[in-house]
């Protein structure tokens, strides 16, 4: 299992942190977060779409000429993971709330039987910065529904930072990063790639 190799430099006559976090280059990536917490922008600032699978219900919602139904569009977003990440051979990064355990399992699930590792990002944005991401994006969601996501979220996070829990799932690696962070990082899938598993 290749651990992700995460630096830190600090560019002359900037006082901002740069983050490079190197890995496999068939490596899985899924980026996590709340409703707005900036996931769709992080994948944007940091995938190259001509060497990268991007999995994102952003495009799915450009792409489609009616509104799809919520449920659908997990659906169609869903599947479409599973088929970036068992038949393809490229990176993957794969825009998701991260709240959902079962999804969680498949994913990394499916990334070991292919012999991939899977990554996961967890972007730590609070509630109300996340608030402030869905009006800037023009896309809201209710009350209700935000407390019931943020419950969820907290405790995803607590996972990560308290117990192996979410080690267990099958994920290579489970990273924290703050909004800043992940403005400052550089992800790069330049590692070695993990070897195919060997069928008997």
């Amino acid at each position: 299992m290749h651990e992700p190799e995460l630096t830190s430099t600090v560019a002359v006559g900037d006082d901002r942190v740069r983050m490079r976090l190197s890995l496999p280059r068939n490596g899985v990536v899924v980026v996590a977060g709340i409703a707005g917490a900036g996931k769709t922008t992080f994948i944007r600032d940091h995938a190259d779409r001509a060497t990268t699978t991007v999995v994102d219900p952003e495009d799915l919602r450009d792409g489609a000429r009616i509104a799809l139904p919520s449920k659908l569009l997990h659906l169609r977003h869903f599947l479409l993971t599973l088929r970036a990440v068992v038949f393809g051979d490229r990176p993957v990064i794969i825009h998701s709330r991260g709240t959902s355990r079962l999804l969680r399992r498949v994913t990394a699930g499916a990334a070991a039987l292919r012999g991939r590792e899977a990554h996961l990002l967890l972007l730590d944005a609070g509630r109300a910065a996340a608030e402030a991401g869905q009006r800037e994006r023009g896309r809201t969601i209710s009350q209700r529904r935000m407390d019931r996501e943020s419950a969820l979220w907290d405790r995803v996070l607590a996972a990560a930072r308290t117990s192996g829990a979410l080690r267990r799932e099958r994920w290579s690696s489970v990273t924290v990063l703050s909004r800043e962070e992940a403005t400052a990082l550089e992800l790069c899938f330049t590692a070695a790639a993990a070897p195919a598993p060997v069928l008997a």
